[in-house]
């Protein structure tokens, strides 16, 4: 068993940061089904989902104030904050979890490695939280010019017509 441990903390996490987000996250619920009592197993990874569900309200509730150039007001400046820090601990949770998994008994090897890259990468954690709501992955913006080419597609439905309008 210790054996295993060291095996696992020199292992590459590259065969688990390379699987689509639909697997990653299949991979990860099924951990919940692992325990011998399935009512317990399924309130768990319910209340697992309402969790990342809390966490994604947050951060759209954030997301919607950084865009690039915007004029934050004062009082948005302190919603953000408040806001922030309630993400982060809705955050830390999920983490704690992730972290509990990766040392749980019963894990195959790749759910267990899985578990472990995740409990090392936080944005990633976001990313698949966001995915599993959404069925989009997010990519991060970090110019002014990103953030406006991800909003083309949003501009060109909204001048679309809609069905009452044609």
């Amino acid at each position: 068993m210790l054996k295993e441990k060291l095996e696992l903390k020199s292992e590459n996490f590259d065969a688990v940061r390379t699987l689509d987000p639909e697997t990653k996250i299949r991979m990860i619920l099924e951990i919940f089904d692992i325990g011998p009592d399935k009512d317990q197993n399924g309130q768990r990874k319910e209340n697992f989902i309402k969790l990342m569900g809390k966490y994604r309200e947050r951060v759209v509730a954030h997301g919607a104030s950084r865009t690039p150039d915007s004029t934050i007001t004062s009082s948005e400046i302190t919603a953000i904050g408040s806001s922030d820090k309630y993400k982060k601990e809705l955050h830390n949770q999920i983490m704690e979890i992730l972290r509990t998994m990766s040392i749980s008994l019963g894990l195959s090897k790749d759910q267990r490695l899985l578990a472990e890259y995740l409990v090392r990468n936080r944005d990633e954690v976001e990313r698949l939280i966001i995915y599993y709501f959404t069925g989009k992955y997010p990519v991060k913006v970090t110019t002014r010019s990103e953030y406006l080419k991800t909003k083309e597609p949003l501009d060109s439905l909204s001048s679309k017509p809609g069905p009452e309008e044609e």
